[in-house]
């Protein structure tokens, strides 16, 4: 096997400059808002709770993004982030993250859309052949990592097994999505186009991700 197949690509250097500023700003960001959910922690998983990578996934990574607020559509592509922690204990949202997400809406220009996982979790489901995270490790950008561990080369899924996996994440994904799309469509009624826009976003996100 060609050892560089193990590493995923690191350089944002194919955007433009005031979006590689707005992703080393959410970098240090998520860093600094799990570091002080930590804080005072007893548990130890809570004392050795580290972010092991953040990568760029989606439109941001592949290229092919929209940043057009001011046309008359006015749609604007995400930042899509997975977050891998060492314990899946750290991956509870509302418990280490609600905090650096409520951040990078205020202080963030583009909008921001983070999940967060185990890095067993993520190396489960690329010896599984999980499609979504395969895309990630194909295409994925790595803008932080505390060590150079490589994720799990993935492995060829047969096409009975992709349906199944694919029939197994509707099942269990849909509910959740339509908890966000009927968050959506409250926020947009409100007027509230921004959270509008992201509960939209988490809508998909839900479905593209594996089950919690």
């Amino acid at each position: 096997m060609d050892d560089r197949s193990l590493f995923m690509k690191s350089s944002i250097d194919n955007l433009p400059p005031p979006k590689q500023r707005e992703l080393r700003k959410t970098v240090e960001l998520l860093l600094e808002e799990f570091e002080d959910a930590l804080k005072g922690g007893t548990a130890d998983f809570k004392k050795r709770g580290r972010i092991l990578k953040i990568i760029l996934f989606g439109s941001y990574a592949r290229g092919g993004w929209v940043d057009e607020p001011h046309t008359r559509k006015g749609y604007r592509s995400d930042f899509d982030l997975l977050v891998l922690v060492n314990n899946r204990k750290l991956t509870d949202f509302a418990g280490y993250w609600q905090t650096a997400a409520d951040r990078l809406m205020r202080e963030i220009n583009t909008p921001v859309s983070f999940i967060v996982h185990s890095r067993r979790e993520v190396n489960t489901a690329l010896r599984e052949g999980q499609y979504f995270f395969v895309d990630i490790r194909s295409e994925g950008i790595v803008l932080y990592e505390l060590d150079a561990e490589p994720l799990t080369n993935p492995v060829p899924t047969k096409p009975a097994d992709a349906f199944r996996l694919a029939a197994e994440y509707l099942a269990d994904r849909l509910p959740h999505s339509k908890k966000f799309a009927k968050g959506a469509m409250f926020y947009l009624q409100e007027g509230d186009f921004k959270e509008a826009a992201c509960q939209h976003s988490s809508t998909a996100i839900r479905l593209d991700t594996e089950r919690a």
